[in-house]
């Protein structure tokens, strides 16, 4: 029996998924996507967030 992906753990996020789960915009995501207080991986032109990129930053504070 095969599981769905929204089954599972999904292990990297769309931009726009990442910031809908911080509360925040994604030009706020973006910029601290620049500001390197969040990391994130590039496959193709999509530009992805790890769910414990996430946790990081939220553990961290850095979102105001």
């Amino acid at each position: 029996m095969s599981k769905n992906i929204s089954e599972e753990k999904r292990r990297a996020l769309s931009v726009r998924e990442a910031a809908r789960t911080c509360g925040i915009s994604r030009a706020t995501l973006y910029r601290l996507i620049e500001q390197k207080k969040l990391a994130t991986l590039k496959i193709g032109a999509r530009r992805l967030v790890r769910p414990e990129a996430i946790e990081a930053l939220l553990d961290e504070g850095a979102v105001q």
